[in-house]
């Protein structure tokens, strides 16, 4: 296992990818079609292009078996199981997955750390821009929840509470930068003229 390791860094569409074969052998457009029909697009940063570049790497690399099919006039399909070797893998990226905690990014933070280079009124304009599509992202999540709980499975609740927690915190923090902002500091020394 040490070596797979190695070879690899922790993936977390490798993890996605051998759990769905794991649970069910399917092809790479299955596979597609079961993360859009569990929602797992919108709340993972995965793409149908990466579906099918992971299933070939992970082909690749012994983690996954494919047999062909053929069904009448449709392309040739190749239906994935998963090796010995890719469930070790997988146990291997649930325990390193369960045992950090990997730092997380928030695009918008280069926004809030640049904002004091523009003038007042412009600032002041983005915050509240920034807090409506917050809003938006909170409104979008709290109705997701709704249909979820109705047809989503464990994983895929959890995550989209998950998700629903932290933009009702987002909504909370942008309301008092907004306030911080207003009150702040000197701008007329702090921003440019522009």
């Amino acid at each position: 296992m040490k070596r797979i390791h190695k070879q690899k860094r922790m993936s977390s569409i490798d993890l996605l990818l051998l759990g769905l074969i794991i649970e069910k052998p399917q092809s790479a457009y299955e596979l597609a079609n079961s993360i859009e029909k569990k929602h797992l697009n919108s709340i993972l940063k995965i793409s149908q292009p990466a579906v099918y570049k992971n299933c070939k790497k992970l082909f690749k690399n012994d983690m996954l078996e494919g047999i062909a099919q053929k069904d009448s006039d449709l392309p040739e399909k190749i239906n994935y199981t998963v090796t010995k070797k890719g469930k070790s893998f997988f146990y291997e990226l649930m325990k390193g997955f369960s045992n950090e905690m990997k730092p997380f990014y928030f695009e918008h933070n280069a926004f809030i750390w640049s904002l004091e280079k523009l003038n007042y009124e412009e600032g002041l304009q983005m915050l509240v821009n920034l807090q409506k599509s917050i809003e938006e992202s909170k409104d979008w999540i709290t109705n997701h929840e709704a249909i979820v709980a109705e047809t989503g499975d464990f994983g895929t609740k959890a995550l989209v509470k998950q998700y629903r927690m932290i933009i009702s915190i987002m909504a909370q923090w942008i309301a008092e930068t907004i306030t911080d902002y207003k009150e702040g500091i000197n701008y007329d020394t702090k921003f440019s003229e522009n």
